[in-house]
């Protein structure tokens, strides 16, 4: 038996200390990479399909890691929704959640670093933080204009409130209220808000740590003005309701 089939009966257990919870959509020409790193790192890869109509899941299935499926595309928030319900389901034993895209976009090699402070007990929340220096230039101003609503109405000092790339504790996320992960442009946000919501709030229990990023694609200067002002409004209306005790 080869290394890679060690490695894949070694994590295909309930008892792994650590998941990678990875959404994909139409993502066959990377996912099988993404996998493969995150496997090297001694993580459990959980792949959650959103109705891909590509060969994603049969290129992720071909790993042999456990794929959950979506039968339309549903959007990232409710994949998201499905992994976290099936881990804290399934895992009696797993410390810290790790969430990244399928799509190259974050270096799944750098999990690791994010995961570590969680198991050194050092954080319960790491959130990975972008050079914006490395991004497109609309999509450099709307992270600073994120940043802005985000650090202005919710309350908080993060570096780069959307970021994707973020690992929590076991004991994070079993206080995460499932329906509070919304879709669309605001679902990193709401993940953040949703755990800072529960108290998670201090130096003490977040720390951010630089990530590597490469942009692919440059949105639309149309969908991205969307994208600024949806994510701002909704960083607005947290803050609000967080302010006047309307949060439940």
């Amino acid at each position: 038996m080869n290394n890679n089939n060690n490695m894949r009966d070694n994590l295909n257990t309930s008892r792994c200390e650590t998941i990678a919870l990875i959404p994909a959509y139409n993502e066959e020409g990377t996912i099988e990479t993404v996998i493969k790193k995150i496997m090297e790192q001694k993580i459990f890869p959980l792949v959650v399909d959103d109705g891909s109509t590509d060969r994603t899941v049969e290129m992720a299935e071909k790993t042999g890691v456990k794929v959950l499926k979506n039968k339309i595309n549903r959007g990232k928030g409710e994949t998201i929704r499905k992994g976290l319900k099936y881990i804290i389901e399934n895992f009696d034993y797993y410390k810290c959640v790790v969430f990244i895209d399928a799509d190259m976009q974050y270096k799944p090699e750098e999990a690791k670093n994010l995961i570590k402070p969680i198991l050194d007990k050092k954080a319960k929340v790491v959130k990975g933080t972008r050079d914006l220096s490395k991004i497109p230039f609309r999509h450099r101003l709307g992270n600073k204009v994120w940043r802005f609503t985000y650090n202005r109405f919710c309350g908080g000092k993060i570096e780069d409130p959307c970021c994707g790339f973020i690992a929590l504790s076991k004991e994070v996320v079993e206080r995460i209220k499932l329906d509070k992960i919304y879709g669309g442009y605001i679902v990193d946000s709401s993940l953040l808000i949703e755990i800072t919501k529960n108290g998670y709030n201090k130096r003490k229990d977040i720390k951010e740590i630089p990530v590597s990023v490469e942009y692919k694609n440059v949105s639309p200067i149309g969908r991205g003005i969307r994208m600024v002002v949806g994510v701002s409004v909704f960083h607005f209306m947290s803050g609000l309701k967080r302010k006047f005790g309307m949060e439940n």
